[in-house]
């Protein structure tokens, strides 16, 4: 009959070689970013999902500072987490955003304190997990949904009995509430000519001016282009942008 195996003992998971092993697992096998930092902020270990974000080889991490690595404006927030983990000795979870070299990110992040075999704080040790994906969705689902209210809204107007200076007020009011802008303006178009009717957050000073501009169709290339697809039209940098 084959022997048994002794079962393990708690004291068994406190010899530093099976220590080793349960670490290797964690930072080898983990798909959150994983790290050990000391006193000084300095990364003393960090597993493969962490170097991939950090768009640099293990060796140009460790035994650096965030500040070295992400820039001081970033690492001046991370220091801060870092120092109140260790101070309160009790583990913190919050959510911030970055930015790496490859990409912009979302994280949760969670820190414990590092501590020796006595109990003394020696630093810090932090599991991220990036939450990029479900922070768009729900920023996308938000703006959806704040779309849906506007355009609803504006077509309440369209067939209300309001004075046409109250509709258009409150389509320029719909659109503020879903495109960030500086400044926003409605055009009737009237025998191929597209005149400004209503305006929004324009200076003083320029509303006469605008007020004034008239626009014939067929020589606009932004304006012919809408009427000709009869969709709408996005100019990333109107200051670039030949029509």
């Amino acid at each position: 009959m084959r022997n048994a195996k002794p079962a393990l003992s708690p004291s068994d998971f406190k010899h530093e070689a099976m220590r080793d092993a349960l670490l290797d697992v964690l930072f080898t096998q983990h798909i959150d970013l994983v790290y050990v930092k000391d006193a000084q902020g300095r990364y003393l270990a960090i597993n493969p999902v962490g170097v991939q974000v950090m768009g640099r080889p293990a060796a140009e991490v460790l035994g650096r500072t965030d500040a070295e690595l992400v820039g001081e404006a970033q690492a001046l927030a991370i220091r801060k987490t870092d120092e109140e983990v260790m101070a309160s000795q009790r583990p913190l979870t919050f959510e911030r955003h970055a930015m790496f070299p490859e990409q912009d990110y979302v994280f949760l992040t969670t820190k414990y304190p590092y501590r020796n075999d006595a109990g003394e704080v020696l630093g810090t040790i932090g599991i991220t997990r990036d939450i990029t994906a479900r922070v768009r969705a729900e920023e996308a689902e938000r703006d959806q949904r704040a779309l849906a209210e506007a355009l609803a809204d504006s077509a309440q107007a369209l067939n209300s009995t309001l004075h046409l200076d109250e509709v258009l007020d409150r389509i320029l009011g719909n659109v503020a509430s879903v495109v960030p802008h500086d400044a926003a303006l409605i055009l009737l178009v009237e025998n191929d000519v597209a005149r400004v009717t209503r305006t929004r957050d324009l200076p003083n000073e320029r509303q006469q001016v605008v007020q004034s501009l008239e626009y014939v169709i067929a020589e606009t290339a932004n304006l012919r282009q809408m009427v000709e697809s009869g969709k709408p039209l996005a100019i990333p940098d109107v200051n670039v942008y030949p029509g």
